[in-house]
């Protein structure tokens, strides 16, 4: 009798053991600062031919710059990307547009649910218009074979940032990461799944949607440390769906006949693509920040008209010190 009272007993113990659940939230301070240093590789192969192959990097600070019982602010320092790889390009460039090589997004953070949002989202809209409007004149001056590429290459951006919501979309990577580990009920090796979902801004009434599946697979250094995963699995139907509408509209302004933009989007309805997207993060159980994560992003494209296969793989080591 003994005997079985233990042994249930020992099954009770592991099925709480089992489910130990772990929530973290984050425990900034006012004044934390951190640096943070982005290494991006890129390779795209067509029939599984490499035909390019680059690496750049990027930075940016992050400052916590209030603390108040219900939200944080933060203020993050970032590289313009896209100025930036224009200015390598062209390094005449380089004296015109200093004034628009770093941007800054102040974002308040709920303490208790995570939502966020994007208090400067007005001036960092005008801080692109404005930066992408100099990068044009200034291409136009010093490097005229370029001029009008800018236009072309950031017109489908331009047309999406005419709300609030598309421009906090438009920035969210560089805040999203850092609240991977949050609120979450965590059982260490269980997955959980989450449905993100937002109206397309090119396509009234449709949604635009994503499946985020989060893993804690390590609890280590006495539990001071955490790997957890993130994997994201993009629903490309309304992204094609996207492409589509943004191709129309580039090619409608470009006074092209009608006959022909209907040729060019009837390849969209055949377009296949698929996208493999994961993420690993080291994160940090004391101070409550990420340290670092590597992430690996693949998209595949087939080209309806000579089935023409197109991968693109993006990989990234993203440092938090």
């Amino acid at each position: 009798m003994i005997r079985i009272k233990l042994m249930v007993l020992l099954i009770v113990s592991n099925c709480f053991v089992h489910a130990k659940t772990y929530t973290f939230v984050p425990k900034w301070e006012k004044g934390d600062q951190k640096t943070v240093s982005i290494e991006y590789h890129e390779q795209e192969y067509k029939n599984d031919s490499l035909v390019e192959d680059s690496t750049y990097y990027n930075e940016a600070t992050i400052k916590v710059k209030s603390v108040s019982d219900t939200k944080y602010k933060l203020e993050i320092i970032m590289e313009n990307q896209a100025m930036k790889q224009i200015i390598e390009l062209y390094d005449k460039l380089g004296d015109d547009l200093l004034a628009y090589q770093n941007m800054k997004l102040v974002y308040s953070i709920n303490r208790k649910t995570g939502d966020y949002k994007l208090l400067n989202w007005k001036e960092a809209k005008e801080f692109l218009f404005t930066s992408f409007a100099q990068m044009d004149s200034a291409l136009a001056r010093k490097a005229p074979e370029a001029e009008g590429m800018g236009s072309l290459m950031l017109a489908p951006i331009l047309a999406l940032l005419n709300t609030e919501e598309n421009v906090s979309a438009y920035f969210a990577k560089n805040i999203d990461y850092l609240l991977v580990p949050f609120w979450k009920e965590f059982e260490l090796g269980q997955t959980i799944t989450e449905i993100d979902s937002a109206d397309n801004p090119f396509s009234k009434g449709e949604k635009l949607s994503q499946t985020n599946y989060t893993t804690m697979d390590s609890l280590y250094n006495r539990k001071k440390s955490a790997i957890i995963s993130h994997v994201v699995d993009v629903d490309f139907s309304s992204v094609i769906s996207m492409l589509k509408k943004m191709t129309k509209e580039m090619m409608s302004g470009f006074g092209l006949a009608e006959e022909k933009i209907d040729e060019k989007l009837k390849e969209f309805d055949n377009m296949q693509m698929d996208q493999v997207n994961k993420t690993i993060y080291y994160y940090d159980v004391k101070t409550t920040w990420i340290n670092k994560c590597v992430a690996e992003a693949t998209v595949i494209a087939t080209d309806p008209r000579n089935k023409a296969v197109t991968k693109k793989v993006v990989q990234s080591i993203t440092t938090i010190k």
